[in-house]
């Protein structure tokens, strides 16, 4: 998955596409009970997760967004994972258009960054603020912005 989002980010619709189909046999092999323990954190949810990630970023937003279910299936116990993944669904849902969607799940993942010293959330949330700034004419955008303007900018 880590070749498929490098292909995403370099806008390889094939070869991510390719590597996402690699990385889902593999990940169909699994067998938990006799897998690697380095390998249990790799669940199906940051299968979907970084597949999510790469479809995002190859700009299939609809198909990005289909992966987000099993993506936010997560134990409780994973607060920071679950936080990054509703933050890379506000900015599927931003893409799309749709910045209800959008404001109401990166909500969900503010909500924890107080709780959480987490460097990637926080950059990925101020990610997500930055790709709102043209919107910012639309009330949910405003009332999104102001509260995690306040969060994100003390330490």
């Amino acid at each position: 998955m880590v070749e498929a989002r490098g292909w995403g980010l370099a806008g390889d619709h094939r070869e991510a596409r390719a590597a996402i189909r690699r990385a889902d046999r593999a990940i169909s092999r699994s067998v938990p009970a006799t897998d690697p323990d380095w390998l249990a954190t790799f669940t199906p949810a940051h299968h979907a997760g970084s597949v999510m990630h790469a479809l995002r970023d190859l700009g299939l937003h609809d198909e990005a967004a289909r992966h987000a279910d099993l993506a936010l299936d997560l134990p409780a116990s994973n607060v920071r994972t679950l936080a990054l993944h509703q933050t890379l669904l506000a900015t599927v849902h931003a893409a799309k258009g749709d910045l209800e969607a959008a404001c109401a799940t990166a909500s969900k993942a503010l909500s924890t960054h107080p709780h959480l010293a987490s460097a990637r959330l926080r950059t990925r949330l101020r990610d997500f603020a930055r790709r709102l700034k043209p919107h910012q004419d639309v009330r949910c955008v405003r009332d999104y912005s102001e509260h995690a303007r306040e969060l994100l900018t003390t330490p």
